[in-house]
């Protein structure tokens, strides 16, 4: 370590650590007053300005839960997936549920700094849960007893700046993307239903139904646990629930022996979804435009094949059946009520009015245009981060010391 560099206990540099309660969700007096309630769910905000719920003043009177102020870290002890070791700042006085600790920085350590310092330590401090094997949760004990090193306060807090500098830009990356990706939308809504017109192209729509321009297959069938992992390259289901077209960067393998009576994807195939928890994830729609030699299809989807390219091409195809009009078509066809299931004969009497040729053509240039700027952006956001990575290793160790 550094000179002038020392190392404390979380405990060490804190007024107090303490974690939340939730009240009773069957007392509804407990519900919907003006007191901010946070949730371990809710973690993943980073810096939060706001809460999904909020107490009353007697549900908050009923539990152990107290007001944390403004400028503590909050890091979730418990949660699903990857929620446990994550951290983040609030910026308003709030209470928290019990899957949630609240480090309240004393004058030794600057907030931001602290919250910088265990972010870069997340998978470290997941390995500090309780219970076999990582799993299970952490606890006020273990955060406390968290060694963070730490320079003098000035270099903390101009280290705190440089990163949130890096997060602004980071920032500004994404929230542009989700300009773009509202710019699409709302291109695709006019565009796919012929509300708006492309200069100079103004033909009459033609009304097609699907089970007369194409045909279904399955996907993989008689396959085991013990087949996947290793083999032929087949597409994911969440590889179709991802994107509009198919990322063959994402692709898993299965064993398929020679001569094996299994359905091989190619050009042009569109992938449906045909089975969820969720109704919304049902009938959701991917579209191949890579060549591959051999490629399978998962089993929890069907591939729809087009007779021709005559009637619709398969570039127009990843917005068509992603557009609001297809997906209205589908959710009304979901059926289930633990488990949301979609019929292959059911889409097939789907009717969509298309374009000529040419007009799918313009109107797909359009919108991989848009598509191109989101993914361009996307890649800009992953080397940002990339950058920030590498720069708090050396700057929140002290390999790197910057001047005041």
């Amino acid at each position: 370590m550094k000179k002038e560099w020392d190392t404390f206990k979380i405990k060490e540099i804190s007024e107090s650590i303490t974690a939340g309660a939730t009240p009773s969700t069957k007392i509804p007096d407990f519900w919907d007053g003006d007191i901010p309630w946070m949730s371990s769910g809710e973690i993943n905000k980073r810096e939060v300005f706001n809460t999904d719920r909020k107490i009353t003043v007697k549900g908050f009177k009923a539990t152990s839960t107290k007001m944390i102020p403004k400028e503590s870290i909050l890091i979730a002890l418990a949660g699903q997936g990857k929620t446990r070791a994550t951290v983040a700042i609030n910026k308003i006085e709030l209470c928290t549920n019990q899957s949630i600790a609240a480090i309240i920085p004393n004058k030794k350590i600057n907030h931001k700094f602290l919250f910088y310092n265990l972010d870069n330590r997340y998978s470290e401090i997941r390995r500090l849960s309780t219970g076999d094997g990582g799993r299970g949760g952490l606890n006020l004990k273990i955060i406390g007893s968290i060694k963070v090193d730490i320079p003098p306060l000035k270099e903390q807090q101009k280290i705190a700046d440089i990163l949130s500098t890096w997060d602004k830009a980071i920032e500004l990356k994404v929230q542009l993307i989700e300009q773009k990706k509202e710019q699409k939308k709302g291109l695709m809504q006019k565009l796919l239903t012929g509300e708006v017109r492309l200069p100079g192209l103004d033909g009459e729509w033609e009304e097609v139904k699907l089970g007369d321009i194409g045909k279904t297959y399955n996907g993989l069938s008689g396959k085991t646990k013990d087949d996947f992992g290793s083999g032929k390259p087949y597409i994911q289901y969440k590889m179709i629930f991802d994107d509009f077209k198919i990322n063959l960067n994402h692709v898993g393998y299965v064993n398929v022996e020679e001569g094996e009576n299994q359905n091989r994807a190619k050009y042009g195939d569109v992938f449906f979804t045909t089975s969820s928890e969720v109704a919304a994830e049902v009938g959701m729609s991917s579209v191949l435009l890579d060549e591959y030699d051999e490629l399978y299809l998962n089993s929890f989807c069907f591939g729809f094949r087009f007779n021709d390219t005559q009637t619709l091409i398969p570039e127009f195809a990843q917005y068509l059946f992603r557009s609001s009009v297809f997906r209205k078509h589908t959710l009304r066809l979901a059926q289930g009520s633990t488990r949301f299931n979609l019929s292959k004969k059911e889409i097939m009497k789907i009717k969509m009015q298309i374009p000529s040729l040419n007009e799918q053509q313009k109107i797909a240039d359009v919108l991989n245009a848009v598509s191109r700027e989101v993914e361009l952006l996307s890649k800009e956001v992953k080397v940002l981060k990339k950058q920030k990575k590498g720069l708090m290793q050396l700057l929140l160790t002290g390999k790197v010391r910057v001047k005041v």
